[in-house]
């Protein structure tokens, strides 16, 4: 909530390898933040806040995340544990779990067109919710007019606006979700002649990539050699892993203890 108010910014981390990401999500890619810790490319990054990541186990080549975090001038990480992440960070703050948060989540992406809020059911003396760290943060920075909110509840409260689903829906449902309509996009497809597909993206055209599919992208740049005739996949999903998470708790541990 508030990104109608942000400031304009110069086009982030990544934009100039992966535009379509960075201004769909509105955010830049971190697999090139090295590239700007070390060379100045695209604009010098000498201070880092982490939030609830440990790019030293889940990014590429461990040794040049080191090499990266090990140059900047100052580096903070926000987690519960203390990763490998957290230990080279100047400083450590402790975050709360998922049972001390207030969260509100759109469950449309995975099908299912409802609002799901997540509610604090246990104190946690001593840390903080990650919203509440970006509130205060952004208000030391001078930025308090972003975050005009008390809390986390006004705020959601604020981005439910003109939505038809009020926190006090939310908050009185026994399952503390709430249906709302959904504009699937599939309606358009209604004018699609029988056994006929239009398939055009006009923002690949935008940014100078092929608008249409060919064939030549849906092909693997490489194909086995006999030196090294096996495939590598990193897309699988396995149960126990959720990018570096659970990696503390012993069932999850026993389940798939290797990578």
């Amino acid at each position: 909530p508030g990104a109608d108010r942000y400031p304009d910014r110069p086009d982030p981390i990544g934009f100039r390898e992966v535009p379509i990401y960075c201004s769909t999500l509105c955010e830049g890619h971190g697999m090139v933040w090295s590239r700007a810790i070390l060379d100045d490319d695209p604009y010098p990054v000498r201070s880092m806040l982490i939030v609830g990541a440990n790019p030293l186990l889940t990014f590429p080549t461990t040794s040049a995340q080191v090499k990266a975090l090990a140059r900047l001038d100052f580096l903070a990480v926000f987690d519960l544990f203390m990763t490998s992440t957290a230990e080279l960070a100047d400083l450590v703050l402790p975050a709360t779990d998922t049972l001390g948060s207030f969260e509100l989540h759109d469950y449309h992406p995975t099908g299912e067109p409802c609002l799901g809020l997540i509610r604090p059911v246990v104190p946690r003396d001593g840390t903080w919710p990650a919203w509440k760290l970006i509130f205060e943060l952004g208000k030391r920075l001078g930025l308090g007019e972003l975050f005009p909110w008390a809390d986390n509840a006004q705020a959601l409260a604020y981005r439910l606006q003109g939505t038809g689903v009020t926190p006090a829906e939310l908050m009185s449902s026994s399952s503390s979700t709430v249906p709302y309509p959904s504009t699937s996009a599939s309606a358009s497809l209604k004018s699609v002649p029988p056994r006929a597909v239009h398939w055009y993206s006009e923002k690949l055209d935008t940014v100078g990539q092929a608008p249409l599919p060919h064939p030549q992208t849906l092909t693997l740049p490489a194909v086995p050699e006999d030196q090294y005739p096996f495939w590598l996949s990193t897309g699988d999903r396995l149960r126990a892993y959720q990018h570096s998470q659970f990696r503390q708790c012993a069932s999850y541990l026993a389940e798939a203890p290797e990578p």
